[in-house]
Parts: C-alpha cells; structure tokens; sequence
C-alpha cells in the first residue's frame, strides 16, 4: 500500500524519476468535480431521481423494447377513396421478421389471474364459520328436506327413522 495521492506522488518520483504534470488548477478542478459526483450520488440516495433522471429512465426502457417503430401506426391519416373521406390506420405487422413485437394485455392477465384465485378459493375446504352461516338452516332443522325418497332394491320404501 502506498497511502493517500500525496505518497502516491512521492512513490511515483522516486521509483520511476518521473513528476506528474497535474497543476494546481487541474487539481482543484478535478476535486471539484470529484465533490459535485459525491454530492449528487449522495442526493440520488436520499431524495430519489429528479424528474428529468426519472423520464430520461423510462425512455430507455422504452428504447430497449424496440417498439418505437409502432409510435406513428397508433394515429390515423386522412385518405380519400372514390371521392369520400376516410380516416385509416395501417401498420405492417410484418417488419423485423414477423410479428415478433407483442404487446402484452394487461387485462386479459388480470382476468386470468383473478380466475386462477377464483379456482383456488372453490377448491379450498371452507373455514367452520363459513360452514356455519352456509348450512345454519339446516343446522337448526329450518330447512326444507329437497330429498326425494328412491325406492330401494328390497322394496323398502318407508323413510328412515330419525332417532338420536
């Protein structure tokens, strides 16, 4: 380990007879804006990006999605066919090699996922309240029997007793 700059340029004059051309303007210019990234890192961290940082982030991202090609098909241009006006879009589904630039729908997800809980919640074993506020008529013998009697094989068609 050598230490801090100044020993660094002790070190460096030395060992080779060699003297840095850093001036003291250089060096006072350089600690500057050593400073100003210091002070701006240390802002990012505790007040978050600015809102210039934050857009410039997000149109990269928009960038790497590569679906910039797709801004001027989403608008409508004046045609005009046999004397009548018509309002068209068009797009070529078929640049890049195909239709290779998907747009996800966000709500066609959202759909499946609220089936997926919906699926869940039927097949999961319900809670003893649940069961309780479900069947209280029934419970309490308020309920109407929907049970039809079958005649059975023996030819036994009395309803059983209830005894308890």
């Amino acid at each position: 380990m050598i230490g801090d700059g100044a020993n660094f340029v002790e070190h460096v004059r030395d060992r080779y007879g060699k003297v840095l051309g850093m001036t003291k303007e250089n060096q006072k210019r350089r600690t500057t804006e050593n400073m100003s990234k210091i002070n701006e890192e240390r802002r990012k961290l505790t007040d978050g990006f600015t809102l210039g940082e934050k857009i410039e982030k997000h149109l990269e991202k928009v960038k790497k999605k590569e679906v910039i090609s797709h801004i001027d098909d989403a608008f409508y241009k004046n045609e005009i066919e046999q004397g009548s006006l018509f309002y068209v879009r068009r797009t070529n589904l078929q640049r890049g090699g195909g239709r290779t630039l998907d747009v996800v729908d966000e709500i066609e997800i959202a759909i499946q996922k609220q089936m997926e809980l919906d699926e869940a919640e039927r097949k999961r074993d319900m809670k003893f309240e649940e069961f309780k506020n479900k069947f209280e008529d029934h419970i309490e013998g308020r309920a109407a029997n929907d049970r039809t009697l079958m005649g059975s094989a023996d030819g036994d068609d009395e309803p059983p007793s209830r005894e308890f």
